[in-house]
């Protein structure tokens, strides 16, 4: 149901910044066909996902609907097959036990809703998807307190907040327990006491 409706919202930014930025980049007469992201009512969503794929469609001439989709769906399930090798890593960092790891990511892939949606939804597994890799580098970034480490935490932070909202939180919690763990030792979730 919604993805045709965040096709249309890709196309619709990719159409403002070709014509924001005088982009020379034949697209043809597909372009013409969306309207002007002044006028369109869904221009409130986050478009990190769907503008790179309304491009790469642009770009390799996918014209059948069919492909279009096979290629959203692709993508969508490449991202969260990346965030589960994260996932594991993230479970490994905190807990250092590789039994425990793989359990985690089982208990994440097994679980219906989330499996069925990695192959065709989006906006909320590629968000979960992204929020994972937030936090992964976040708390990589607290425990390293390397440059590296914090530039990555912050563009996959952006790219969260630029799917959804909420993403928006990540940065503040990295912040909060940067300042809450000023003896310098390594970030272990959990060992906090709440």
């Amino acid at each position: 149901f919604d993805e045709n409706i965040s096709r249309i919202n890709g196309f619709v930014t990719l159409k403002y910044i070709i014509n924001k930025f005088s982009i020379p980049l034949e697209l043809g007469n597909i372009i013409g066909e969306f309207p002007n992201l002044k006028n369109y009512g869904d221009n409130i969503y986050g478009i990190v996902f769907d503008l790179p794929l309304s491009l790469l469609e642009i770009l390799f001439g996918i014209q059948d609907t069919r492909n279009i989709y096979l290629l959203r769906h692709l993508a969508t399930f490449l991202i969260f097959f990346s965030s589960t090798i994260c996932f594991y890593n993230l479970i490994n960092l905190n807990f250092e036990n590789k039994k425990l790891a793989i359990i985690g990511v089982f208990f994440l892939i097994l679980s219906p809703r989330i499996f069925a949606n990695s192959f065709y939804n989006s906006k909320d597994i590629v968000f979960l998807s992204f929020f994972i890799f937030s936090i992964y580098f976040c708390i990589k970034a607290l425990n390293h307190k390397t440059i590296k480490y914090f530039i990555l935490a912050s563009i996959f932070s952006a790219l969260s907040s630029g799917l959804r909202v909420v993403g928006a939180y990540i940065p503040f919690l990295t912040i909060f327990f940067y300042y809450l763990n000023h003896d310098q030792k390594k970030l272990n979730i959990s060992s906090l006491k709440f």
